[in-house]
């Protein structure tokens, strides 16, 4: 998945998009320590800027081994690979750890966002991570929006960025670049004129 990730991004920066990618990673992997290296010789190969990459891991692979997970995203990040811990929310014990590791970005699991207008609860789940994430200088991702109604109202609460079936259904690589050429729906992101593509 890192090579097909970053296959299409040297491919999309050839034809002038600015794009980042997402790869998840397995807690298997995270606790691999060669992923370090392969990341930065695959890099190398494409011909791609470190911080064009996303590497997304769960909570809960957070806590397989945190230690040796700690060290192979550490290094990750002197390659200037961004972290992302997805389904946040979901694992009741990554706050400890986000003083502690190099992440970059939150996405707020889709089981919080695609109930909160009509749940108080997860509404006020959803707003206290949003506001964890400014208050810690990260970016927060909700994912799961499938409607006009949760995305109007995630970007009031000040969410950067928006994931789900509302903006596009899941596409091949080929076809993105040519989406992201039709569509303005792109346009909500904090990341200064950066889409990002999910593998």
């Amino acid at each position: 998945m890192l090579d097909e990730g970053l296959k299409a991004l040297a491919a999309w920066g050839a034809s002038g998009l600015r794009l980042s990618a997402s790869v998840n990673v397995s807690p298997n992997s995270l606790c691999d320590g060669r992923l370090r290296d392969l990341t930065e010789e695959l890099l190398t190969r494409h011909g791609v800027p470190g911080e064009r990459l996303v590497i997304e891991v769960t909570e809960s692979g957070l806590l397989t081994n945190t230690t040796m997970a700690a060290e192979v995203l550490k290094g990750l990040s002197a390659l200037g690979v961004r972290v992302s811990i997805d389904d946040f929310g979901t694992g009741f014990s990554s706050l400890s750890h986000l003083r502690r590791l190099p992440v970059d970005q939150i996405k707020i699991d889709y089981s919080f966002v695609r109930t909160m207008l009509g749940d108080s609860d997860d509404a006020a789940i959803v707003r206290s991570v949003i506001g964890l994430s400014k208050g810690l200088g990260l970016t927060c991702v909700a994912e799961g929006i499938e409607d006009q109604e949760v995305y109007a109202a995630l970007r009031e609460l000040g969410c950067d960025s928006a994931q789900g079936y509302y903006m596009a259904r899941p596409m091949p690589v080929d076809q993105i670049a040519r989406w992201l050429r039709s569509t303005n729906t792109h346009a909500w992101s904090s990341t200064a004129g950066d889409e990002e593509a999910r593998g």
